[in-house]
């Protein structure tokens, strides 16, 4: 649900400035990517050259990671309950983002008239 949530305010997010069928297409197209890349950007970038090794990691840790809502593990391997003290942490960080993605769709309407 967390999961979703992010997603919705990246694509609301999005929506602001972008038509329909752009607005869908990034934000499937980033959400796969960051999905599929994001946990191994870090490892890959020890073997970088130091500038782009600090920029790839300063990318890994600017980008939302979808893989800490991810619980299929936990269900299939019958492990008990999340503590509160993680659901609290996982909320709060998707809170964040969805706060950044709907933020910077509004920037470009604060100094515009309606």
């Amino acid at each position: 649900l967390l999961n979703l949530f992010v997603v919705a305010a990246m694509a609301s997010g999005f929506s602001y400035t972008l038509t329909t069928s752009a607005n869908v297409a990034i934000t499937l197209i980033l959400y796969l990517l960051i999905n599929t890349y994001g946990p191994g950007v870090k490892e890959a970038s020890h073997n970088l050259a130091p500038f782009a090794r600090y920029l790839s990691q300063g990318i890994y840790y600017l980008l939302p990671h979808f893989e800490f809502f991810d619980m299929r593990q936990r269900f299939v391997h019958h492990w008990g309950a999340l503590p509160l003290e993680l659901i609290l942490f996982l909320t709060g960080y998707a809170l964040v983002y969805a706060a950044v993605f709907l933020a910077l769709g509004w920037f470009p309407f604060r100094s515009r008239s309606l």
